[in-house]
């Protein structure tokens, strides 16, 4: 469901570039997003609901599918449904990277970011509203 917008990465990172819209669908179809925003941007514009935060630093050791402290979430599936993001997509290459080079097959990151999340109208939360578990 690529809009002409979002086109699929040809050079450089293989991590599909998805819409807000289809990062929604992929999320109620039971995809894992991952929001690899900093504290500030979480603050400024709010949490995606459903989505786990991982910092940029502790990224290598939680989405290695051989670590012992590899996220919940990532059921060492490595065709699991992944959708990354962070305030623009270029934040989020290195992530995206990082899964593809462990294996992950099915990895995606949100065209604009959160960025363009927000000015398409989708929902957050804001941190101080957040669940504990956020």
């Amino acid at each position: 469901m690529s809009t002409p917008n979002t086109p699929e990465r040809t050079i450089g990172n293989p991590g599909k570039l998805i819409s807000p819209e289809e990062a929604v669908a992929r999320q109620e179809a039971g995809a894992l997003l991952i929001d690899v925003r900093g504290p500030i941007s979480r603050a400024k514009q709010g949490l995606v609901d459903g989505a786990v935060i991982v910092s940029k630093e502790e990224a290598p050791q939680v989405l290695d599918p051989a670590s012992e402290s590899r996220l919940s979430e990532l059921d060492g599936d490595l065709e699991q449904d992944v959708v990354v993001f962070c305030g623009t997509e270029f934040g989020s290459d290195p992530i995206v990277d990082h899964l593809v080079a462990h294996g992950y097959r099915n990895v995606h990151q949100i065209a604009g970011g959160i960025a363009r999340w927000v000015e398409e109208g989708r929902p957050t939360v804001p941190v101080a509203d957040a669940s504990a578990d956020a």
